[in-house]
């Protein structure tokens, strides 16, 4: 898990996007904001790993070479 501080400009909208999570996801793992629309500068806001176990790298793919 990753912290990120709230700088001037910042959503929950472009947090979760700057760190390629879920939305919906970020809200959830930061129930501490009574208002996810009203954050202020300073403030920490957890960032759930987005390494999964589940995905897979490589794989079975055959290139034809002619």
């Amino acid at each position: 898990m990753k912290i990120h501080i709230v700088q001037k400009g910042d959503t929950l909208w472009k947090i979760a996007k700057k760190y390629g999570v879920n939305f919906e996801t970020l809200k959830k793992m930061n129930s501490q904001l009574s208002n996810p629309d009203m954050l202020m500068h300073g403030m920490k806001i957890k960032i759930p790993d987005t390494t999964s176990p589940s995905v897979k790298k490589g794989g079975n793919t055959k290139i034809n070479f002619g």
